[in-house]
């Protein structure tokens, strides 16, 4: 059996301001993950959602619409469960 080719990784560069670069290291620090992990897992959680979602998410619909994505969202994650 040969080798499997490595994935191909992505490297994104953030913008924060002070105040929110202190308030993620301090939840990098709680949680005892690093910066890139943290951020890896909330890009893929956000990229898997659907586009509704991501929009209200990015404040396309307003700051109501961030409030209803997560009402989506929790509908979603119980349709889910009702699945399972």
């Amino acid at each position: 059996m040969g080798k499997s080719a490595p994935k191909k990784r992505v490297v994104f560069r953030i913008d924060a301001d002070a105040q929110t670069a202190s308030k993620f290291i301090a939840i990098c620090d709680e949680t005892g993950m690093s910066q890139i992990v943290i951020t890896s897992r909330l890009v893929n959680w956000f990229a898997s959602q659907d586009s509704e979602i991501q929009a209200r998410i990015l404040g396309v619909f307003g700051a109501e619409g961030k409030s209803e994505a997560a009402k989506l969202f929790l509908q979603k994650l119980a349709n889910s469960a009702e699945k399972h």
